[in-house]
């Protein structure tokens, strides 16, 4: 295991942003219609990779076990199918990362 996969994995509960990107990335990956939500948290996203980047991460992601996602990334995160935008659950998710986004982007 990377050593990045090993950092994820030690702080699961922590990576709803990076959960977050990674299913977001992976929707974009398979043309799916991204939410309104969506686009913005992948603005962010671009701010720091660029679209290859973004489309190997969303590729990866969506070809990882149910099992590896789940070790990774919060279950209100590895649970959401790819295919399917759930904008009720993406609002709530929403209201989670933007503190945490504002403080990345601050410093």
């Amino acid at each position: 295991m990377s050593r990045s996969a090993s950092g994820l994995e030690r702080n699961r509960s922590a990576n709803v942003p990076a959960g977050a990107a990674v299913h977001v990335a992976a929707r974009l990956e398979q043309g799916l219609e991204l939410l309104d939500l969506e686009q913005d948290l992948l603005e962010v996203v671009r701010a720091f990779v660029g679209e290859e980047e973004i489309t190997a991460c969303g590729q990866a992601y969506r070809q990882a076990s149910p099992r590896t996602a789940a070790g990774l990334f919060p279950e209100q995160i590895s649970r959401l199918p790819v295919e399917t935008a759930r904008s009720a659950q993406s609002h709530a998710l929403a209201a989670r990362i933007a503190p945490r986004l504002q403080l990345t982007l601050h410093r």
